[in-house]
């Protein structure tokens, strides 16, 4: 079995060079049968990543420069000059475990019936989720619960030729986000088997509400927004309204624990990618 994985970067060295670390201990522990592969994509200026000549990067990294920015745009890269195995997205701030690719190679190997495979970020020392409240239970991936589970730092996928990230969607667009949960949403249509499993770990910085910056929540909320009217249906509506409610329930009892004018920014760039997706 072939493991590729496909990282797009841009911006971040000592966090990579902590991704990379972690990597190499993952590997090794994957049975001998198992090919892994890391594929670079970098969007910094030329010597900005120099520390990458330390590494054996002919055996074990691909280091690709590209000349144009985007997250989705330069996935696609990457998925471009992959050809068979398994597929995953790592971001350029994670960390595996040690067992991690070994959990992947092992599940995708005893279930060949399962075309995607998503984990969950997961903080081992202090025991608890990141980011969001991921399931406790392993469950088929489906309309209902998709957006629980998007997150492409933790997902791999069995190889096929017509995999891609929508490129107006995700960092380095004027949609900031949600390129995640439009590959998944589209993978389900096709029929593809997903599933969750929540002993599948991988770390990720885990940032504070009050903290994130508010032309990042508009970006981000942006992504949202065009997502949701991109090919809009039922589900979509329904998600529509499940983040609307969330956002007034955030605003009337947690409202403290954000920045100020981080509601007026949501709201605007929900508005934003609703009405100007094409």
């Amino acid at each position: 079995m072939k493991i590729t994985l496909i990282q797009a970067t841009l911006g971040r060295d000592s966090e990579l060079k902590r991704y990379i670390d972690s990597m190499k201990k993952s590997i090794d522990l994957l049975p001998d049968n198992v090919v892994p592969k890391l594929m670079i994509i970098d969007q910094n200026e030329p010597t900005f990543l120099s520390f990458l000549h330390s590494y054996d990067e002919g055996s074990l990294i691909n280091h690709i420069s590209s000349p144009n920015v985007g997250l989705s745009l330069n996935r696609n890269l990457g998925l471009s000059m992959t050809n068979c195995g398994v597929v995953g997205f790592p971001d350029d701030d994670c960390t595996y475990y040690e067992d991690t690719l070994t959990f992947v190679a092992n599940f995708f190997e005893k279930n060949k019936d399962v075309d995607v495979l998503i984990g969950r970020l997961f903080d081992r020392d202090k025991n608890e989720n990141i980011l969001k409240n991921w399931p406790l239970k392993a469950m088929k991936v489906n309309y209902l619960n998709f957006y629980q589970v998007s997150s492409s730092a933790t997902m791999f996928v069995r190889y096929q030729s017509n995999l891609t990230f929508d490129e107006k969607l995700g960092l380095g667009t004027k949609f900031g986000s949600c390129e995640d949960p439009d590959f998944i949403y589209r993978l389900i249509k096709d029929g593809k088997n997903i599933v969750y499993s929540p002993e599948l770990h991988i770390w990720h910085p885990n940032p504070i509400s009050s903290e994130i910056a508010l032309m990042k929540t508009y970006s981000y909320a942006s992504g949202l927004g065009a997502f949701l009217r991109k090919d809009l249906s039922f589900v979509k509506l329904n998600l529509l309204t499940l983040a609307v409610l969330k956002k007034i329930y955030q605003y009337i009892f947690l409202k403290t624990k954000f920045k100020k004018g981080h509601f007026y920014q949501f709201f605007r760039g929900l508005w934003y990618g609703f009405v100007n997706y094409r």
